[in-house]
């Protein structure tokens, strides 16, 4: 992600040394786990943002900016890392196949070593 990022922020216009910045904040990172008496060796991180940042939010709505001008952006919103899509239509499978349409236009989109949607943190609601 880390060079995407970069990338995706040079491609948006913001100055270089933003861009630079932002490589540098995201490089040089390592974690670790801890489980009750076990500790796991500090291994080095090769992408992701850090969490508990307040930059983070903000860089991962400026990678993810590409998706709120996909096809019809017309109903899609962005907030921390989560993004979400609002479908009307005149009956449920109308709005269904427009669901669908906007989620294969994201997974289209998102290249192979991106960051992925989980299963798990798909939702969907239904008004009638």
């Amino acid at each position: 992600m880390c060079n995407r990022l970069v990338l995706r922020l040079r491609e948006q216009g913001w100055p270089d040394n933003l861009a630079r910045w932002t490589g540098s904040f995201m490089s040089g990172r390592s974690a670790r786990v801890r489980y009750q008496d076990i500790t796991t060796p500090t291994m080095p991180l090769q992408c992701g943002l850090p969490q508990g940042s307040p930059v983070s939010p903000i860089l991962f709505l400026l990678y993810t900016e590409p998706i709120y001008r996909l096809g019809n952006p017309e109903g899609r919103f962005g907030n921390a890392d989560d993004t979400a899509i609002l479908c009307t239509g005149q009956s449920l499978d109308e709005t269904a196949r427009k669901a669908s349409d906007y989620i294969q236009e994201l997974v289209d989109w998102t290249p192979p070593t991106a960051s992925h949607s989980t299963q798990r943190r798909q939702r969907s609601c239904t008004f009638h």
